[in-house]
């Protein structure tokens, strides 16, 4: 019982000195005091920059404490004061400086910004060391309704209304003279001018002192500049001061401006340097967009491009600019007479100018849509084949000059994809698709005569063109082809038959035959050309056999694409001679005739006066002359006499005479009343200069022969004959000229 008494009796006296203390810690007295020892002079510390004596636990302990006892609001009032005091002081500072500022001769904008930007760091440092320190002032004062901002926020709003609205005025011009000046190429103090905006966007007042007023001298500033330069500048320096511009003003963003600032300025500058003088910069006749385009200056029509590119209208006008370009250069190229002469020469143009707006469109104008669009437009409307004719047949040509090249290099397929752009654009396909079947049928049946036929590249570029129009376009393609392949399966089952031994082994002859599908291939003149007896036998030999296999199938001979080799032998020398058919046929009749009259070859081989006249001329006139002929002149009569030139001699134990293939359809060669005699000239040129450019060769040919002249694709057909025989080389520099090697 006693025990119990005395635990009584000590509970109700901690009770006592509990309510003794609350009375103490919430009387006013208190509060004052702890205000006058402990708050105010730590305050002072931190303005003073002596944050090192104070002891951050302590006051932590005793606002926590005045919080505790409900003097939470008093403190916050009393610090509101405090530094609303410390505000008036700011005040007194910076008012002293603008004084001195418009007193002075020598304006010290930069000092007065250094004033306001010192005092502004020095009283928002110690607003947040204030505000840490009272952290859980902070935290039970957002439990009070009555105060809705932050202290910081608080603050900083008085600061704003106070000071920075006071002297607004020379704030934004203070910093609005050293952008401009930085402009005019004077340098500032970048950081100064940063802490300044800094200073703006914290009290949120960034805009309406400086953005505003920033956005204004900077429209005039770049008026006035814009006007000035436009009139003594050129348009490629001028756009090159533009893009400068633009990057400093980037610049100016990223190092002492608010990011919100970026868009308005670049705005300004593109509008007040490249809308107002669009026509400055499009429409100059020296430089401007068109000159520039002639020029292909690439990297000033990027920076073109890049600085109109803000503006759809802009780029329009561009566009529509860019396509009538196109257009009119290449309607003017296409329709030059002396463009036409060569038909490499002329793809090859049209090929550059492809080539050249392919390039500008991709690194210029970065393949925006609307250019490419405008590109593809352009050559459209001038190679579309609907104003120049030629389009078609000349492509044909050029694509049958590269498959002949014997070096088929790293850039021939490339050649082959560009080749194919210019087809893209034409309007009749089916036009180029007849020419070039011609002339690939030409270069496949001389192909597939040599050994082991290589059709990768022909392939190549007929997947290409199955690729752009679809499988029907390249079906007769690939049936010519096919054709090709089943000739060979064939012949290998008829070397094999009796047939063929009997009729062609025999008689110590080779025989090969292709079986071209009527509706493949182009329609080939049929030729009433009398073999010899036995090419007769072996034809009739394959005819038996053919039928066995294919009895429902007919074989009609195209005696005007065949070839073969003869071995001829004389008493100096002795040769394997490569030739056609119709020479062919010619000299076998020279080994049961010493000599025969023009006429007397007509009658046994029942060729017409014109298959006779191209196959003899080569025989009796060119470099290897097997045949003599009376009269010993270069004209042609049914009553000259021919003879096998017994004294023939050469070194060469291969000689080659050009194929006579049908290259036309019509009759199986090119027209041409005198094609050895400009063949021997030709070679005498060559020999006289080694490298000729074929279009001067064609007028030097056209000036020695006069009206005997046979024209200029009597003259392509022959240097054809010479590339393909390896007597003439192109030029890797310039392929325009050509090399002679020898023959």
């Amino acid at each position: 019982k006693k025990k119990l008494k005395k635990m009584k009796l000590e509970k109700r006296r901690r009770k006592l000195i509990r309510t003794t203390r609350n009375q103490e810690y919430e009387g006013v007295q208190y509060f004052e005091n702890k205000w006058d020892k402990v708050f105010k002079p730590s305050l002072d510390l931190i303005f003073e920059k002596k944050t090192n004596e104070l002891s951050y636990v302590k006051l932590s302990s005793e606002t926590y404490n005045c919080i505790d006892y409900n003097h939470g609001t008093t403190l916050y009032e009393r610090i509101e004061d405090y530094l609303n005091d410390r505000i008036e002081e700011c005040n007194e500072k910076i008012e002293k400086k603008r004084a001195e500022l418009e007193a002075s001769v020598e304006k010290d904008q930069q000092g007065f910004l250094i004033v306001v930007t010192n005092t502004y760091t020095a009283f928002r440092k110690a607003l947040m060391d204030i505000n840490n320190m009272l952290f859980n002032l902070n935290e039970a004062r957002t439990r009070l309704e009555e105060y809705k901002m932050e202290m910081k926020d608080n603050i900083l709003e008085t600061f704003k209304l106070k000071v920075i609205n006071l002297i607004k005025n020379n704030l934004h011009g203070n910093i609005i003279d050293n952008i401009e000046a930085e402009r005019l190429g004077e340098t500032i103090d970048r950081k100064l001018i940063h802490d300044t905006t800094v200073m703006l966007n914290d009290m949120k007042c960034y805009e309406e002192t400086l953005e505003k007023f920033l956005l204004k001298r900077t429209t005039t500033f770049y008026k006035e500049e814009a006007a000035k330069l436009t009139e003594h500048q050129s348009v490629t320096k001028y756009l090159e001061i533009v893009k400068r511009r633009l990057d400093e003003e980037m610049d100016r963003v990223e190092c002492y401006l608010m990011s919100s600032t970026a868009q308005s300025l670049e705005k300004i500058v593109r509008v007040e340097m490249i809308t107002t003088y669009l026509n400055f910069i499009l429409e100059n006749s020296k430089e401007g967009f068109i000159p520039l385009i002639r020029e292909n200056d690439v990297n000033h029509l990027e920076m073109m491009f890049h600085l109109v590119n803000h503006d759809e209208s802009h780029l329009k006008k561009m566009i529509e600019r860019y396509q009538a370009h196109i257009l009119e250069t290449g309607k003017k190229y296409i329709m030059l007479e002396d463009n036409l002469k060569n038909p490499i020469s002329f793809i090859d143009g049209l090929l550059s100018l492809k080539k050249k707006f392919d390039i500008i469109t991709s690194k210029s104008f970065k393949n925006k849509q609307g250019f490419v669009k405008a590109m593809n437009n352009g050559f459209t409307g001038f190679s579309d084949g609907s104003l120049q004719k030629s389009i078609a047949e000349y492509l044909s040509l050029y694509l049958d000059t590269a498959m002949k090249m014997e070096n088929k290099d790293d850039e021939f397929e490339p050649t082959l994809k560009r080749a194919l752009s210019i087809f893209k654009y034409l309007q009749d396909k089916d036009v180029f698709e007849n020419y070039y079947k011609n002339h690939l049928s030409q270069r496949l049946i001389q192909s597939s005569n040599r050994s082991n036929p290589n059709f990768v590249h022909e392939k190549k570029f007929v997947d290409l063109l199955q690729k752009e129009c679809g499988h029907n376009f390249v079906s007769k393609l690939d049936g010519m082809f096919n054709d090709l392949k089943l000739s060979a399966l064939s012949m290998e089952n008829f070397h094999k038959s009796d047939a063929y031994k009997k009729n062609v082994e025999e008689q110590g002859m080779t025989f090969n035959v292709q079986v071209l599908t009527s509706s493949f291939w182009p329609a080939y003149p049929i030729s009433k050309t009398i073999f010899p007896a036995p090419m007769v036998d072996a034809t009739k030999a394959f005819e038996a056999y053919y039928d066995s296999k294919h009895p429902r199938r007919s074989i009609m001979w195209q005696k005007n694409l065949g070839d073969g080799v003869i071995l001829a032998r004389f008493p100096l020398s002795k040769h394997e001679i490569f030739v056609s058919t119709q020479q062919m046929t010619i000299l076998s009749l020279f080994n049961s005739n010493n000599s025969l009259t023009l006429e007397d070859i007509l009658n046994q081989t029942n060729m017409n006066l014109k298959q006779a006249k191209i196959a003899l001329m080569l025989l009796f006139l060119g470099k290897h002359k097997i045949l003599k002929k009376e009269p010993s002149t270069k004209k042609l009569d049914k009553k000259d006499v021919f003879s096998w030139n017994a004294s023939f001699k050469s070194t060469e134990p291969f000689i080659k005479f050009s194929s006579v293939s049908s290259k036309d359809g019509k009759d199986g060669s090119n027209e041409s009343s005198k094609p050895a005699s400009l063949e021997s000239l030709i070679i005498g040129s060559f020999k006289n200069h080694k490298k000729i450019i074929y279009k001067d060769l064609v007028v030097q040919m056209k000036k020695d022969m006069g009206k005997d002249f046979p024209g200029k694709e009597e003259v392509k057909r022959i240097v054809e004959s010479f590339i393909e025989k390896e007597y003439l080389v192109r030029d890797e520099d310039n392929r325009r000229n050509l090399i002679w090697t020898g023959a």
